[in-house]
């Protein structure tokens, strides 16, 4: 889905709602259901082409939508998100299964992959481990007040 904002006259504004008929974005059945649960019913609704796709086109006055123009926006927002991290997992799944990176994995000894950190005033040389929010006698954090 797509949202435009035009200004109109006297500090009004016209909102347009483009959801894509050819490619359907996954917010665009959540964003109509919200519309018809809260009885928000457009002035003109219709259809268009842009950028050779065919969308259909639902035109609201911006006074009328209110405060849902950001509940619609954040619905927008959420399901883009949700895309990114989705590809960004999808790609990091991919590049740790590859048979070059696994055979890497595969080598490393099991205690390397410990989380640990030098904590800030410990000497290189005396490290400690993150446990499930224990704090080892390595770190600053645990001296006696």
């Amino acid at each position: 889905m797509r949202i435009k904002i035009e200004p109109k006259a006297f500090f009004m504004y016209a909102v347009f709602l483009a959801f894509s008929k050819e490619h359907p974005h996954p917010e665009d059945e959540a964003i109509k259901a919200y519309l018809d649960a809260h009885e928000l019913i457009p002035k003109v609704q219709g259809t268009d082409t842009f950028e050779d796709q065919a969308w259909d086109i639902m035109y609201f006055g911006g006074c009328y939508l209110g405060n849902h123009l950001e509940v619609i926006r954040d619905m927008q927002r959420q399901a883009v998100e949700h895309q990114l991290l989705t590809v960004d997992i999808e790609r990091m799944l991919q590049e740790t299964t590859v048979p070059a990176t696994r055979r890497v994995a595969d080598q490393t000894p099991a205690d390397e992959g410990t989380h640990r950190h030098p904590g800030p005033g410990v000497p290189p040389r005396r490290l400690f481990r993150c446990q499930r929010g224990r704090v080892s006698e390595g770190d600053p954090r645990a001296r006696r007040h």
